[in-house]
């Protein structure tokens, strides 16, 4: 297993930190709360955090920042020999440093620098213009020159790079030994590293959560054995959360699946349909993980499964068009689920045509209802699923609508965004397209078509 001085170093931080809080649960009490409940949120959620402070004072001590060219990263002080060695390293450099000033004035150049160059370490490098004046010190090799450049080599600059290259050699060697000691201290307690890495890990999760349910006022859910689900003024967690979850701005919606087990939810186009579908998918799982939820209350049966078929997309490399895909994945739903599971289904039989996609949908829905009998919500633009065909469909289905109307004033359509009883009677599909932008010649004519079939059907 491979192994950085970086890697010591945020093992030390987080062995601080780890530590500190450790102290700081130990010290704090909320009386307020019971004890079995103290007992959960705290004590079980740091009973793995180990406080190891004699590695966190040995790597603190030890590991300092890396160098970018030599990697000094044993700090100084922590090693007699690595401070000797460092000493002598310093020593050489400004040993090279004098005699480049010291050249520089015997020849009378203005700026002699030293770079580091290829296979000959430490080399003299100076304009070619003022190179021409070290032609009458041998003492200075020419290595080699560019336009503009040209370097040189001293026979004492060499001495002083073989010497800088033995102490480098024994500098690392002492580095890595002393390294490796570090990282079989750190290893020797990996099982105490682990449990505390796992304890914080809790610690975040369950802080995160804490925080997020005082700053968006979530609630605290019921969550029970029974297979219900009722929620009072719930909103999406996500979509609402640039604003107070409980405010105007993102609509909420109450959801209770009784009597009704199963929903079909009709409406137009962006009316909100998916959004309600995922929104109380995200609450089963926000309140079976342990989290407040973004409702004002919210009894929340264990699921055994979460079954959600929404979006549309086909399998290329499968040979399996986008309603072949649809059809697995609910066929999948039908085989797995059981009555304590939570299913969603957006647009079900929409890949095909129109009478065979309802009666599709229809018998999917009959099977979950009466088969399965789970809590399920279907999304859907097929509107005679709705109170049309309640007989059929059974007494635990239920149709309910999200809400939109066209303004009196300019015909435009306007979302409300609210869940109630009853279907839907129109799609708005033409308002919609408008909204997007269609050219107003194909809206009038698509409206003229739309009321020409209506009235040959009606006929």
């Amino acid at each position: 297993m491979s192994c950085s001085a970086g890697d010591l170093r945020a093992i030390q931080t987080t062995l601080c930190t780890a530590g500190s809080i450790l102290r700081y649960m130990s010290e704090v009490m909320r009386p307020e709360l019971p004890a079995s409940l103290w007992t959960v949120l705290v004590e079980e959620t740091t009973s793995g955090l180990i406080d190891l402070p004699h590695l966190v004072l040995e790597l603190g001590r030890a590991v300092g920042e890396p160098h970018p060219n030599r990697c000094h990263f044993i700090s100084s002080g922590y090693s007699e020999e690595v401070d000797r060695l460092r000493e002598k390293m310093g020593e050489n450099e400004n040993a090279v440093q004098r005699l480049a000033s010291s050249l520089q004035e015997q020849t009378g150049v203005t700026k002699l620098s030293v770079v580091a160059y290829r296979m000959y370490g430490r080399v003299f490098e100076l304009s070619r213009a003022q190179a021409v004046k070290l032609h009458r010190f041998p003492q200075l090799i020419r290595i080699d020159h560019t336009q503009s450049k040209a370097r040189y080599t001293h026979v004492d600059l060499q001495t002083l790079n073989s010497e800088l290259h033995s102490l480098e050699a024994d500098y690392m060697e002492i580095q890595d030994n002393l390294f490796q000691l570090l990282c079989d201290k750190v290893m020797a307690h990996s099982e105490d590293i682990s449990s505390t890495a796992a304890s914080l890990a809790r610690l975040d999760v369950a802080t995160s959560l804490g925080l997020l349910a005082q700053e968006r006022r979530y609630s605290r859910p019921k969550v029970v054995e029974e297979a219900v689900f009722q929620v009072e003024q719930g909103v999406h967690p996500v979509l609402a959360s640039s604003s107070d979850p409980l405010s105007h701005h993102f609509v909420s919606n109450d959801c209770s699946l009784d009597p009704h087990r199963l929903w079909v939810l009709t409406g137009p186009n962006m009316g909100g349909k998916s959004t309600f579908l995922r929104q109380n998918s995200l609450l089963v799982i926000m309140a079976q993980m342990g989290s407040f939820v973004p409702a004002r209350r919210a009894v929340v049966g264990v699921a055994d499964r979460l079954f959600a078929r929404v979006g549309a997309a086909d399998n290329v490399t499968k040979h399996m068009s986008t309603f072949h895909v649809e059809m697995a994945e609910t066929a999948n739903i039908l085989a797995t689920a059981t009555r304590h599971s939570f299913v969603v289904l957006d647009e079900i039989g929409r890949g095909t045509s129109a009478i065979e996609g309802l009666a599709i949908a229809e018998s999917v829905i009959q099977h979950l209802s009466n088969d399965i009998g789970c809590r399920c919500l279907v999304a859907t633009h097929y509107h005679t699923l709705g109170q049309d065909r309640q007989a059929l469909l059974g007494p635990s289905v239920g149709s309910y609508q999200l809400e939109a109307e066209l303004d009196n004033n300019g015909g435009l359509l306007r979302f409300t965004y609210k869940v109630k009883a009853g279907r839907a009677e129109h799609s708005f599909g033409i308002e919609v397209a408008r909204l997007a932008g269609l050219p107003t010649a194909v809206i009038d004519n698509a409206t003229e078509l739309l009321h020409n079939k209506f009235v040959t059907l009606k006929g």
